[in-house]
């Protein structure tokens, strides 16, 4: 499996989580048979009653574990190729790791926190971006690691644009402001981006920057 297979799968599992953020709704066959799987993986389950907002809660607690272990496994195996390709010893691959896991955070949450970046993320209930009416809360996968700042503002700016369009009362100036707001952080995200893939860029050779291009990383 080459690093752009990986990349690939690493970004279906974001839509996957993003799409099965929230439970089926009882009372359909698919649904039905996704809780009878889900239980027998999670025996403590057994006597949920997934028609009780706890209920639903706890299905999503453990729907949300899954996926994020899912995609820790599949990060993991990324990394592996990565170091593989990289052929460098050990040692030197640590000493650029928290340049590379800088660009991967930024890239990663940038794709669960802008709708703009992955639209599935906006949730199946209507506009409102992430967190926003209909929207996909980041901190579902996310749990307790906060956005970084930069993504933070799009987020907020994102959620904030999504409600204005879902409030048809909204008055031109806000809708404007709003827009405004979200460029000025999508700006500001990419020149934060560029300034992390720069460091990064700056200790690879041009073999191991031609791989992360490859895989998404670099541009």
């Amino acid at each position: 499996m080459n690093m752009r297979r990986l990349s690939t799968l690493a970004l279906a599992a974001l839509g996957a989580a993003a799409l099965a953020a929230d439970p089926p709704p009882p009372g359909n066959d698919g649904g039905n048979r996704w809780r009878q799987r889900l239980i027998a993986e999670n025996p403590e389950l057994k006597d949920v009653d997934p028609n009780t907002a706890d209920g639903q809660e706890r299905f999503r607690k453990v729907m949300q574990a899954q996926m994020a272990k899912r995609m820790g496994e599949m990060q993991a195996a990324n990394r592996a190729k990565l170091k593989e390709a990289f052929a460098m010893p050990a040692e030197d691959f640590a000493a650029i790791e928290p340049l590379l896991n800088r660009v991967e955070t930024l890239r990663t949450q940038q794709r669960l926190a802008d709708p703009a970046v992955m639209p599935m993320m906006r949730g199946r209930g209507g506009p409102g971006g992430p967190g926003g009416p209909g929207g996909f809360d980041p901190a579902r996968l996310l749990g307790d690691t906060p956005l970084e700042p930069e993504v933070k503002e799009v987020a907020d700016a994102a959620k904030a644009l999504g409600a204005l369009v879902a409030d048809h009362q909204a008055n031109e100036a806000e809708v404007g402001a709003a827009l405004a707001r979200l460029r000025k952080a999508r700006t500001a995200f990419h020149a934060s981006l560029g300034k992390a893939q720069d460091e990064l860029r700056s200790v690879l050779t041009p073999r191991q920057e031609a791989v992360l291009v490859d895989n998404g990383t670099l541009e």
